[in-house]
């Protein structure tokens, strides 16, 4: 459509320098070329917001955020890219948050794993607060709590207080009576009372 349209403005250019008297075409070229000027501005917003999102596809939300910008002076207050400035700060927000969200899930799993079970337990707490009613986090804190409850349930064996640690296992038992551990220990218990 451009190049149609520089075609026509090129001869409608030719005509008004024949026929310099005749409003008539002079007004072709003059809305030729502002249809021109309004195509050529449409095909520059359209590469500009094409390339925003393709670098927020990316995850490079800092240069998709510039390439707005510069494009805001071009254009300032042009709302499709306002629009797309609010889209991609919005995107921007929710990968971040799913980044600290999974950054903080490794790290509890990590104290879990090294037996660290107050320290995760403290940290699920803190994410919780950042992410109320995240399930990933709520399944994790059941599994840390349950974890922990097994390991005083141990202590208590060591110990050799094996009634007190019925009394801690058989709710245990009944939460979760197909969990391996759990049964495992269960049968540890039942032989030290036996």
């Amino acid at each position: 459509l451009t190049f149609r349209l520089e075609e026509a403005i090129h001869s409608l250019q030719e005509t008004v320098s024949r026929f310099p008297r005749d409003s008539n075409i002079a007004d072709l070229l003059s809305r030729a070329r502002r249809q021109l000027e309004s195509q050529r501005r449409t095909e520059a917003l359209k590469g500009l917001c094409d390339d925003t999102r393709t670098l927020a596809a990316g995850r490079k939300f800092a240069a998709a955020l510039a390439l707005l910008e510069r494009g805001l002076r071009s254009w300032p207050g042009e709302q499709m890219l306002l629009d797309l400035k609010d889209e991609i700060l919005t995107e921007q927000v929710s990968w971040q948050r799913k980044q600290t969200l999974q950054d903080d899930v490794r790290a509890i799993e990590g104290l879990r794993r090294n037996g660290r079970l107050a320290e995760a337990l403290t940290r699920l707490e803190e994410a919780l607060q950042r992410n109320p009613g995240q399930t990933a986090l709520l399944e994790l804190r059941t599994e840390l709590e349950k974890a922990q409850r097994l390991l005083e349930v141990r202590h208590l064996i060591e110990r050799g207080d094996p009634s007190d640690a019925l009394e801690l296992m058989d709710p245990l038992c009944a939460e979760y009576p197909l969990d391996p551990e759990v049964t495992s220990l269960a049968g540890v218990l039942r032989r030290a009372t036996e």
